[in-house]
């Protein structure tokens, strides 16, 4: 189990979703995000200044559009918890980041179902596009 994980809730309608610390006992099962950061653009990550805002919520309307889809598509598949790893790893905590990216591979193979963003070469471009019939 992750040590962070984000609660999208149980609601398409919530715009709030948290940075928790999940129990075992009560969250059997997550869903993964793989996707591209993107080069020197500003990415949406937690930090040590930003870590207590993400437990307190995070507005989905500010996330970049490959995480807000990511959010959609976990309520969709009737799963609380999503894990993406900009949020759920302080980015700028050495010991944080090094424990939690040593756990990545496991993070990934236990989680009920990993999304992949393989046409967006950034936070923006999403997970979803139009296709013609």
């Amino acid at each position: 189990m992750p040590t962070r994980l984000l609660d999208v809730g149980i609601s398409d309608s919530a715009s709030i979703i948290k940075l928790v610390q999940p129990n075992p006992d009560l969250c059997d099962r997550y869903v993964t995000l793989s996707y591209c950061w993107g080069k020197g653009e500003k990415h949406f990550v937690t930090t040590s200044e930003t870590i207590q805002a993400r437990r307190d919520g995070i507005d989905i309307n500010q996330l970049p559009q490959t995480l807000r889809d990511a959010v959609t598509l976990t309520r969709m598949v009737g799963v609380r918890y999503l894990w993406i790893d900009s949020l759920c790893i302080c980015q700028d905590d050495l010991k944080d980041w090094e424990r939690e990216s040593a756990q990545m591979a496991a993070v990934y193979s236990n989680s009920y179902l990993t999304l992949a963003a393989v046409k967006s070469g950034d936070m923006n471009g999403g997970l979803l596009s139009a296709r013609t019939p």
